[in-house]
């Protein structure tokens, strides 16, 4: 476990060497943080077998997976901390639209690719892989674009409807593709693998968010310390986390 420890110190400290390099490029510092998580990566200097240079192997990568979805956990509740309900009045129905036109119009554009691929080359990609590639494309990375929102301090009706925008596009991602693309390679198609599931995690998830939020503002009011509210946040966020992490049937 030490090597992992050691691992993700490297990462984070290359990084943050590589921000500067990015910096005279004048790009944006999450540039850096991809670059580098590439190069310490498997499949770079990963493969030359260096204890604590990087990491090793996809399991290595896979032991920290806890890592990354907490730091996801604490990008979502930045980004909804930036939503308040007067704003979601005003600009709500164009980030609806923009947000299920983009994602839509994504996942078929590479869906049709993806599909007339596999129509002449169908060793090199399957139907459900090249549905779920399509799934990808439409989703949007959150954590980068409140990256470079926080760096620029950008702020403004543009930067709000962006940051709907990119939380809608994940969940029409959902909807159209990835239910498809499991019921396929289940080896059977049905309303239920297809419909029902997809909603239903969304509809979870933006309950169990909702709920933890209103119980964390609930239980804030009995600790006034900044500090003290940190901490509750910190450990709210963690708990939610954990529970979206639940399996069940």
């Amino acid at each position: 476990m030490e090597i992992y420890l050691i691992g993700l110190a490297v990462a984070l400290v290359g990084g943050l060497l590589m921000s500067r390099l990015t910096r005279l490029l004048h790009l944006p510092a999450v540039t850096a943080y991809l670059v580098a998580g590439l190069l310490l990566g498997p499949f770079f200097l990963g493969r030359l077998n260096v204890p604590g240079l990087g990491f090793n192997t996809l399991e290595e990568v896979n032991v920290l997976s806890i890592v990354s979805q907490t730091a996801l956990g604490f990008i979502a509740f930045a980004m909804g901390n930036e939503f308040r309900l007067s704003q979601l009045r005003t600009i709500g129905s164009r980030a609806i639209i923009i947000g299920i036109l983009q994602a839509v119009i994504t996942t078929i554009v590479v869906d049709v690719i993806l599909l007339l691929l596999h129509l002449f080359f169908p060793h090199i990609i399957s139907v459900p892989c090249a549905i779920t590639l399509g799934a990808i494309a439409a989703a949007t990375a959150p954590a980068a674009t409140l990256m470079v929102v926080r760096q620029y301090k950008a702020d403004g009706p543009m930067t709000r409807l962006l940051m709907l925008v990119v939380a809608l596009a994940d969940a029409v991602g959902l909807l159209l593709s990835f239910g498809i693309a499991t019921a396929l390679s289940n080896g059977q198609v049905s309303v239920l693998a297809v419909v029902v599931e997809p909603i239903v995690e969304i509809l979870l998830s933006v309950g169990l968010g909702g709920f933890m939020g209103l119980l964390l503002h609930w239980v804030e009011r009995f600790f006034h310390s900044r500090s003290k509210r940190m901490s509750l946040s910190v450990a709210f966020v963690m708990l939610t986390v954990g529970m979206s992490m639940l399996e069940f049937q």
